[in-house]
């Protein structure tokens, strides 16, 4: 499949290769010339285990490309990936600038059954306004969060513990284009409408940061009482409701989950309940 991937971060970068490793020929888009010389170069710009080997290799094979926006003339091909960056505004909601720049642009291409794939971390309604912004072009749109840990970013990649696809109901063809350009990666498959979608990857990312805070607050009561906090996390993984074991450490860190842990709400356009914000 034909593939143009928007943003080439960290998000980016590792979707950009994994995507080239399993075939597919993708053209990688950035405004960062620094980025795309690095990249172009088989340097990666951030580190990441294997990546730049992976990245080499690609390039070598010719499955993987780059490009600057302002000198890429397209076609796009069948799948758009966007993978911008979704930092914190000054409000404490979620920057989506990167993202509807990205659709701006896009919009000036021939849209007609192309697969507009939404990786980035956005609020819930983000899709429905995107779907909305590009009625009348022809194209599909997806919510496929990703979820990449630093450090084993391609192990997750190749064998991520779930996949998440958000479509509008009944477009079950964009569901199969998601099924080939994922073909040959074995992961349970959650089909969802698109704010659930996206609702799940602020939620996972919340409730992580919550367990490793918490076993961290109950480190810090068992220095005080003389208590171990590897024996009373071995009791707390006994009883099945509370999940796997927790570990107590220096806390949780990253490019996504500081981020989304401190957007005090998830969209200024979307009203959402008072009981729901801050979680992202």
């Amino acid at each position: 499949m034909n593939i143009t991937l928007v943003g080439l971060g960290r998000l980016g970068s590792v979707a950009a290769v994994g995507l080239a490793r399993a075939g597919h020929r993708v053209t990688g888009v950035d405004i960062d010339r620094v980025r795309l010389d690095s990249l172009g170069a088989g340097k990666s710009p951030f580190h990441e285990p294997g990546l730049e080997s992976w990245l080499r290799f690609e390039l070598q094979s010719g499955n993987i490309r780059f490009s600057h926006r302002d000198d890429f003339t397209g076609p796009l091909g069948e799948i758009v990936v966007i993978a911008t960056g979704t930092p914190i505004a000054e409000t404490g909601a979620a920057d989506l600038s990167q993202v509807w720049d990205a659709v701006s642009w896009l919009k000036t291409f021939d849209l007609r059954d192309v697969v507009l794939v939404m990786k980035s971390t956005v609020p819930p309604g983000t899709g429905s306004r995107i779907l909305q912004d590009m009625e009348g072009t022809g194209a599909h749109y997806v919510s496929n969060p990703e979820f990449l840990s630093e450090g084993r970013a391609l192990d997750d990649w190749q064998s991520p513990e779930r996949m998440v696809i958000g479509v509008e109901p009944g477009d079950e063809s964009a569901i199969e284009v998601l099924e080939r350009m994922y073909e040959g990666i074995e992961a349970p498959r959650i089909i969802a409408d698109l704010a659930s979608a996206e609702m799940i990857k602020y939620a996972s990312n919340a409730f992580l940061a919550t367990r490793i805070s918490f076993i961290n607050e109950i480190a810090a009561i068992c220095d005080q009482v003389g208590a171990s906090v590897d024996v009373v996390s071995e009791g707390l993984s006994m009883d099945s409701r509370m999940g796997s074991r927790m570990r107590a450490g220096i806390g949780y860190g990253g490019s996504c989950f500081p981020k989304d842990v401190r957007v005090s709400r998830l969209s200024s356009a979307t009203p959402v309940p008072s009981a729901m914000r801050g979680i992202c």
